[in-house]
């Protein structure tokens, strides 16, 4: 960090001394940053590969709140099934749901904790996935930005090859060519 603010004082003090002698030139070319030219490609499939971790985040968080409300369902049912039995007093339905209560909500969070750690595996293939997209993209591109000149250059390198091939056979006497 401090070496940025240096490099900005090194800035301010070539500016103050081109002001100094009204050298507007370098003042305007010093001041100029570099744009952002990401290759659009990328930006496309950076885009697309986001709104897929979106759309798999979402999934897997509404799964999980599906799960967490059926579990709930459970425990509100097996508490109303104690409820509704007539052949215990009041101080044993308490009891009974008491121990429901607690089995039901050791055995909710054991299924919360489950929950949520296929929710978090779901979102990190996502993640996962995504940073394959975006890095097969990017190699491609590279590979290409590579291939192609070379290309240009090895069939530039044929045709003049053939057209030095062409003038030398043009330049022969018929006495010295082959029959």
């Amino acid at each position: 960090m401090k070496f940025l603010l240096d490099l900005r004082n090194v800035q301010l003090a070539g500016n103050a001394v081109d002001a100094l002698f009204n050298d507007q030139d370098f003042l305007a070319l010093r001041n100029r940053r570099a744009e952002r030219r990401p290759l659009k490609a990328l930006e496309e499939q950076l885009a697309k590969t986001d709104g897929k971790v979106r759309e798999n985040i979402q999934q897997a968080e509404s799964d999980a709140q599906f799960a967490i409300d059926k579990a709930n369902g459970d425990l509100q049912a097996a508490v109303t099934a104690i409820d509704a039995r007539e052949d215990l007093d009041e101080n044993a339905k308490s009891h009974e749901k008491l121990k429901v209560q607690m089995r039901e909500q050791r055995k909710i969070d054991v299924q919360i904790s489950e929950i949520n750690r296929t929710k978090d595996l779901k979102i990190r293939d996502a993640k996962i996935e995504q940073r394959r997209a975006v890095t097969t993209a990017r190699s491609t591109v590279q590979i290409l930005a590579i291939a192609i000149p070379a290309l240009v250059l090895v069939l530039l390198i044929i045709v003049v090859f053939i057209n030095r091939l062409a003038a030398e056979r043009s330049h022969v006497p018929a006495s010295r060519k082959r029959a």
